[in-house]
């Protein structure tokens, strides 16, 4: 799942059963970031340093996302709420806790990190009010923009798909206030913000248009922290299964258990050799691709690695089906869908808002297996799950209408 490809172009038409070698470069130093479609290849390039904010402008989302790897930093202010926002003091700031996008899930950026996992209407930076579908900031940050300057930044609010936020130096002078509007960014996964320029940038491909995204990204180390790591992740319409010490030539994917983390491929397909100082691919590694939208499955092997001399990614790609079911990926969704406490032990709560008639719920275990399915009704709804008896691990949650899906995970411990 790791190769990215040179060429600026690939074939019109692809066959099942097919493998086809392939590569994508982001260049030198990791420059750049790029949108990649297994069927149609390369979609987009940008610059990875070109912004510092991402706002998640489709369905009902609020995720607030900051470039780590441009260098952008950002901290939840410690030393008061909303209210202290006229006088800042960032003494020991180098030892407040950064806030770091999660590296699982595009729904979950910096500035959501905050939020309590026991109040399903905390998204972090503000409060979701189910009654007027408002989000309402609780808090505000401090931000180091990609060029090394310290602001203050205080998302105000999320009303009637418009984000209002406010920039100022640290004293208070210069201050701004801006508006995002998710209509502005249709068909498109973030819409995002360059603070020195003071710019919106359109940097993505339409969300329909690509699978995979080669790019730098802050990893998450276990016992480590985070770290700008060079790897792929994919798009939330795309499921990947991992396939460990397989049988390369195989194409069987029936039993495999498609994921919704987003760093599925990530970047622990390639290390660096101390002895030759080469990069070593992973042997009998194999990713099964599906992409919801059309529910094709692609078989994709990573091959090579170029480093950070030519950013270059090499991989094969083959179809393995080539079927239509007609369903939406869940970046269109009109469906609001949160999920606590996560972690569990005895009680999941789904919170969700639907806007079509019915809507299907179905909770998945880790082997695909289903072990609850439920039909509600449109509108605002809570359902409760006593999951004391459910074996420990990582469960998935789908909500499915006529044409549109949207899913979600929660731990058992």
């Amino acid at each position: 799942m790791k190769r990215l490809l040179l060429s600026m172009f690939t074939a019109s038409f692809t066959l099942t059963g097919f493998a086809q070698a392939d590569s994508v470069s982001i260049g030198a130093g990791y420059q750049n970031q790029v949108w990649y479609s297994l069927s149609d290849g390369v979609q987009k390039e940008q610059d990875k340093a070109n912004w510092d904010i991402a706002f998640e402008v489709n369905g009902f989302t609020s995720s607030i996302r900051i470039n780590h790897v441009g260098g952008t930093e950002v901290w939840r202010y410690p030393n008061a709420d909303t209210s202290g926002w006229g006088s800042v003091d960032t003494t020991g700031i180098a030892n407040w806790d950064g806030l770091i996008n999660s590296d699982t899930s595009w729904s979950i950026g910096a500035l959501n990190t905050t939020a309590d996992p026991s109040n399903a209407f905390d998204q972090g930076w503000g409060t979701y009010n189910m009654t007027t579908h408002h989000v309402t900031s609780d808090s505000f940050h401090i931000i180091k923009t990609t060029s090394g300057d310290y602001q203050k930044f205080w998302v105000e609010s999320l009303i009637g798909g418009t984000y209002t936020f406010r920039l100022a130096d640290l004293d208070g002078n210069n201050e701004i206030t801006r508006t995002i509007t998710k209509t502005d960014y249709t068909d498109k996964n973030f819409g995002y913000y360059a603070i020195d320029a003071d710019e919106f940038r359109n940097r993505e491909p339409n969300y329909g248009d690509w699978d995979l995204l080669f790019t730098q990204y802050a990893a998450i180390i276990p016992n480590y922290g985070s770290y700008n790591s060079t790897g792929v992740l994919q798009n939330k319409s795309v499921l990947i299964a991992e396939i460990t010490e397989a049988d390369t030539s195989s194409d069987d994917y029936a039993s495999a258990s498609f994921q919704t983390a987003i760093n599925m491929v990530g970047y622990q397909w390639k290390s660096i050799n101390f002895v030759t100082y080469q990069w070593d691919i992973q042997d009998s590694l194999v990713y099964f691709v599906k992409r919801q939208a059309d529910e094709t499955v692609w078989k994709l092997i990573m091959t090579g690695f170029g480093g950070s001399s030519n950013g270059n990614y090499y991989f094969t790609r083959e179809l393995l089906s080539d079927t239509a079911t007609g369903v939406e990926d869940n970046t269109a969704s009109d469906i609001f869908l949160n999920v606590f406490p996560n972690p569990a032990s005895s009680i999941v709560n789904l919170v969700m808002d639907v806007e079509d008639s019915e809507a299907e719920v179905s909770i998945f275990s880790m082997n695909g297996t289903m072990v609850d399915q439920r039909v509600v009704t449109s509108g605002f709804q809570q359902l409760q799950y006593n999951v004391s008896g459910f074996s420990a691990g990582v469960y998935f949650v789908t909500v499915k209408t006529a044409d549109k899906l949207v899913n979600s995970k929660f731990i058992i411990q």
